[in-house]
């Protein structure tokens, strides 16, 4: 990291250093780079006037800070990065190209194709068209009928309702079975581990019934928050809340979760409260279990006093 700190003032393109040498770590059109309250600025030189004091290419758009380290950013880095995303491209594109054909031999019908693969190795074998052809006769031959052998003494027993008969649709050892629609189920259904598919709509008798049963399905919640487990031992929580914050003189505040995560969190915030009129927030440490850092502006200031924020936040909590 280059020696020296350095002072950026919002609003300004000046930027002065402390114990720094600009006149030989930097050069016209390089970029320096700060952090300012845990936002990354890439900042673009336009002129070096001494080892302590340069010009920007445009004004600095945070917070007043000093005592910064710096990393200085060569434009020569930023050529070669550049390069090597054409060539990255170019790769991609050729792959794209292989694909297309590969996929044209490979839905044709001829006996055998050859494909170029990523690695530009070549690989033979037949057409999908040729399998289905080659398979045909085999397909046909088990869609035929059955032999009456193949059946073994059903084929040969009456229809009946007595033991050792073959089953009619009004026999009364099926009757009263759940059919494919209509009717009603009583008792409970023991699903022996196994999901339930094909269900359409599950309708309850009422809301307290609806609530036991997701109860008893593990999902816990309240108004702020929702809790799905997808294992013996975590769940899927899901915060949906807002809160009014008092900022401090920088536009900062720390907001708790009503209940914290065992993981780390995505974090989505907006402002809720319209008289404080046009604010711009930041998020900083959204990835955390207890909560989260924000800082919010008005017109350019930083915003005191007390703001409402509304946000949802999901993540994985031990249970």
């Amino acid at each position: 990291m280059p020696a020296g700190t350095i002072t950026l003032t919002s609003g300004s393109t000046a930027v002065t250093g402390t114990g720094t040498n600009f006149a030989t770590e930097l050069k016209v059109n390089d970029l320096m780079v700060a952090v300012v309250g845990g936002v990354t600025y890439t900042l673009g030189v336009q002129a070096i006037g001494s080892a302590t004091a340069l010009t920007l290419t445009t004004a600095f758009n945070g917070p007043t800070s000093s005592g910064l380290a710096w990393t200085a950013l060569p434009n020569a880095a930023l050529v070669g990065i550049t390069a090597q995303v054409a060539a990255d491209v170019a790769k991609a594109i050729r792959g794209f190209n292989f694909d297309k054909v590969n996929w044209q031999k490979i839905f044709s019908s001829d006996a055998s194709v050859t494909v170029t693969l990523p690695d530009l190795t070549k690989f033979t074998g037949p057409s999908w068209g040729y399998l289905m052809s080659q398979f045909k006769d085999f397909q046909e031959s088990i869609d035929s009928k059955a032999n009456k052998s193949d059946l073994g003494n059903s084929s040969s027993r009456n229809v009946g309702t007595a033991s050792g008969t073959v089953a009619a649709g009004d026999d009364t050892r099926i009757t009263g079975a759940l059919q494919k629609s209509g009717g009603a189920m009583t008792g409970a259904i023991a699903m022996g581990g196994n999901p339930i598919t094909g269900a359409g709509q599950l309708a309850f008798s009422s809301t307290t019934n609806a609530r036991q049963t997701l109860i008893n399905m593990g999902v816990v919640g309240n108004a702020s928050f929702i809790r799905i487990p997808f294992s013996t031992t975590q769940a899927y929580q899901i915060i949906c809340a807002t809160a009014v914050q008092t900022q401090n003189s920088s536009g900062d505040s720390t907001l708790t979760f009503p209940i914290a995560f065992s993981g780390i969190t995505s974090v989505v915030v907006s402002n809720g409260d319209g008289a404080v009129g046009n604010l711009n927030m930041n998020v900083l440490n959204a990835l955390r279990t207890s909560g989260f850092d924000c800082r919010v502006y008005n017109n350019g200031g930083a915003q005191t006093g007390a703001v409402r924020i509304n946000y949802i936040a999901t993540g994985v909590v031990n249970i």
